[in-house]
């Protein structure tokens, strides 16, 4: 009879691993199989319970009133302690700074902070102080990026030899142009050069 129930139960998968779990625990602790059960219907308690408890009365939403709140909770309330909200009108209180005025030693380090005139370029012009300095925080800090020659060089090359994610000549052969480099630089460098084909 016993076995008849159990079969079932050893359908579902991994049952056998929770059956041999619960009976070598069971057996080198008989208190820890009684907290794991309490620990089980605890969980399952918690999981089927109302998450309202509007069944349990109204005793643990919050009752909203008309009050502005406590003192120190509110500008309007510290104006008209005990008033509601109907009787405060906006333009009888001023809102407090979001930030303390300056000291002067932040208007100091204020005014010392470049301030850029202008548009962004290799050479940029400082409203504080009117000179023009390097702007070195740019990668066309040589100004070579909006020069039309070589916006036209590097499409013709582009359109001769393409790009590609990496040059190694192993992976996509040696070009033309490879080839004239490294000539250029073996003989500027006194090396010789031997074409591999």
């Amino acid at each position: 009879m016993l076995l008849y129930r159990q079969s079932p139960f050893y359908k579902i998968p991994g049952s056998h691993v929770v059956a041999r779990y619960v009976k070598s625990s069971h057996q080198n602790d008989p208190g820890r199989t009684v907290l794991e059960i309490l620990l089980a219907l605890f969980a399952i308690r918690t999981l089927l319970q109302s998450r309202t408890r509007a069944d349990n009365g109204e005793k643990y939403f919050i009752q909203l009133s008309e009050k502005v709140g406590p003192p120190g909770f509110s500008p309007l309330a510290r104006a008209h302690p005990g008033s509601t909200r109907q009787e405060v009108d906006e333009d009888e209180w001023t809102p407090e700074p979001l930030a303390a005025p300056l000291t002067p030693k932040e208007q100091t380090d204020l005014a010392s902070v470049p301030v850029v005139s202008g548009t962004n370029g290799p050479r940029l012009k400082l409203a504080n102080t009117g000179k023009h300095v390097l702007n070195l925080a740019s990668y066309n800090f040589t100004g070579l990026a909006g020069n039309e020659n070589i916006k036209t060089h590097a499409i013709e090359t582009l359109r001769k030899y393409g790009v590609g994610s990496c040059g190694p000549s192993g992976f996509y052969d040696i070009i033309g142009a490879s080839l004239c480099c490294e000539c250029a630089l073996a003989v500027t460098n006194g090396f010789g050069f031997q074409i591999s084909t």
